[in-house]
């Protein structure tokens, strides 16, 4: 299936009155000229991406005011079309986004706080054509994207709430990034930024020159989003389609996925460590873990009855 699409984005920028006055007062002495003060505090943990993809370890160089709150957010509109029924029904997406960003700290503690809100006005269009589980997988979500409270102690940082930990140095695709489950709604057209979805857990993280320890503790069990079954993006809409004997039997039938694995559990929480040396022209590290499988195994309903019409 090939598929139009382009994005228009509106950033917009929300600062309290008394940071943007912290922002505008004289350096203090000894600062150079044209060199501003660390943004210490506001980093998920000890670490951050260097240009390569990588990452490198932060050292705290500077005290943080004891009151730093910080409120920002943008709006986005990504607008799709159907080539392939553009003469019967192109409209593929209509979707409007708002995700607001608020960030405090007080003393040793800092307080994250993403939300996101989104809206596809495409379901609007046409509506009858869409199945239940199509409209709950894309008319609307709203979701936290990182929320969580960090404490800051030295070369410590220990965080807990939901987090996004992204692990492995690829941008893309890397087989170590197994910490957080992903939107694979559309798969292909997601923007990387959007694709990891956050999960409740501990995150104990040290950092001292070169090297860096973090131990992380995932208490949450999700399969992340999905394509409903019978939706544009999912292969079982065309394995209904293309057989006859298959949608004969699926006809006039709603499909829907339901998990069976409990979302919170002792026997569902996943335990992982690394250690991560920075050095000149390379970068080193030792990674483990135990983990659940995220992509699932797919079977019919014990309890499925064909004369049912919804599955």
């Amino acid at each position: 299936m090939s598929k139009w699409a382009f994005a228009v984005s509106l950033l917009v920028v929300l600062v309290p009155a008394s940071a943007l006055a912290e922002s505008l007062e004289e350096p203090p002495a000894g600062t150079p000229s044209g060199v501003a003060e660390s943004d210490e505090g506001f980093e998920d943990d000890g670490f951050e991406d260097d240009d390569f993809g990588g990452q490198e370890f932060k050292q705290q160089t500077s005290a943080a005011p004891a009151w730093a709150p910080s409120l920002s957010g943008f709006s986005r509109s990504d607008v799709a079309l159907w080539s392939e029924r553009f003469d019967t029904q192109p409209v593929g997406k209509l979707r409007q986004s708002l995700d607001l960003d608020f960030r405090f700290k007080v003393d040793l503690f800092r307080v994250v706080v993403q939300l996101h809100g989104e809206y596809d006005f495409a379901t609007l269009v046409d509506r009858e054509r869409f199945d239940e589980p199509t409209l709950e997988a894309y008319e609307g979500k709203f979701n936290t994207r990182e929320a969580y409270v960090a404490l800051e102690l030295g070369d410590f940082n220990l965080s807990v709430g939901r987090l996004i930990d992204v692990w492995g140095a690829g941008d893309l695709l890397t087989v170590l990034d197994v910490t957080n489950p992903r939107d694979l709604r559309e798969p292909g057209t997601t923007e990387l930024d959007d694709v990891r979805l956050p999960v409740l857990g501990t995150r104990l993280a040290w950092s001292s020159g070169r090297h860096g320890l973090e131990f992380l503790v995932l208490h949450e069990h999700d399969m992340g989003y999905r394509p409903a079954p019978l939706s544009d993006y999912s292969p079982l809409r065309t394995l209904v389609a293309a057989d006859p004997l298959v949608g004969q039997l699926l006809g006039g039938k709603t499909l829907a996925y339901r998990e069976t694995r409990p979302r919170f559990g002792v026997d569902g929480q996943s335990f992982l460590g690394r250690w991560l040396w920075n050095g000149p022209g390379v970068d080193l590290g030792v990674m483990g873990g135990s983990v659940l499988d995220r992509q699932g195994v797919f079977g019919l309903a014990e309890d499925i009855d064909l004369t049912d019409t919804r599955w």
